[in-house]
């Protein structure tokens, strides 16, 4: 008979089969995998609460894909230098025409502003997700690094 908490993990586990096909044999062989690390909050809970904001605005699984992107990414910027972050957007926004990547530059320089000021304890890099339509609506998993001092 399977106890209840070994269920869950079971399920917690099943969530995460997209992202750990992802991650190279290498790492997941040589390196313990800790899905919800005791005492951290989840990720992709904190994700979608600094997404707030601007989750009304999606309407089409698209939608909610392109905004998970643009606030990884915004999220991670706030972690690289002014050089880095000015190549990085550079590069990324490059091709964009002058009014869009404009806005684009400004959307971002606004939730790196709402990182900072709501999230700043949490510094944890944000690596790769999975998102998954349910009946429920979407459901999101995250895989991060563990907080500094946390190892």
């Amino acid at each position: 008979m399977r106890t209840r908490k070994k269920a869950k993990r079971q399920k917690s586990l099943k969530d995460f089969k997209p992202l750990l096909a992802k991650i190279p044999e290498g790492i997941r062989d040589r390196h313990m995998l800790d899905f919800n690390p005791e005492g951290q909050e989840k990720m992709s809970g904190v994700l979608l609460d600094f997404l707030d904001p601007l989750l009304e605005r999606c309407e089409t699984q698209d939608e909610f894909e392109n905004l998970i992107n643009f606030g990884i990414t915004a999220w991670n910027a706030t972690f690289m230098s002014p050089d880095e972050l000015k190549e990085c957007v550079d590069q990324a926004l490059g091709d964009l025409p002058f009014l869009k990547r404009w806005r684009a530059k400004a959307a971002l320089k606004k939730m790196m502003r709402r990182k900072e000021q709501y999230f700043a304890e949490n510094r944890r890099i944000i690596l790769d997700y999975h998102l998954r339509m349910t009946k429920d609506g979407p459901h999101v998993s995250v895989v991060s690094t563990i907080s500094p001092g946390e190892e």
